[in-house]
């Protein structure tokens, strides 16, 4: 006997899951198996962590940006004929300043370097100052 549906009706529908039921898995722990105990504050939520900013060195990302620019230039050089047949000899231009633009921006980045540097450095010495 055929269904409305155009299945046959001795097949049956799969029956409802039960709630924490995973496809015949025996050994599933719940999430909260997993979470580490943390200790709780007094208005009952986990203390807040105080992460430290990421803080990189900045002067290899200036240093990626001249050469990303130098092998751009390079690659669009070895079009310079196309380029120029249809009038954007100024994507090399660009390709050019970008290139010497990320000069001044590298010698910037590494002054920011060393005045962090100098910066950690001063707090370092006032922390294990007046910890001793």
């Amino acid at each position: 006997m055929m269904s409305v549906t155009g299945t046959p009706a001795s097949r049956s529908l799969p029956q409802a899951r039960r709630p924490g039921h995973h496809c015949g898995a025996t050994n599933r722990r719940t999430y909260a198996a997993f979470v580490p105990e943390q200790p709780i504050t007094t208005d009952g939520r986990p203390p807040q962590r105080h992460l430290e900013p990421v803080d990189p060195p900045t002067a290899p990302f200036a240093i990626g940006g001249i050469v990303v620019w130098a092998v751009a230039g390079l690659i669009l050089l070895l079009f310079r004929h196309t380029l120029s047949a249809h009038g954007h000899t100024d994507w090399l231009w660009i390709c050019l300043a970008g290139f010497l633009w990320g000069f001044p921006g590298w010698f910037v980045m590494i002054r920011h370097d060393r005045h962090r540097a100098a910066r950690r450095a001063a707090t370092s010495d006032q922390e294990s100052s007046s910890v001793g």
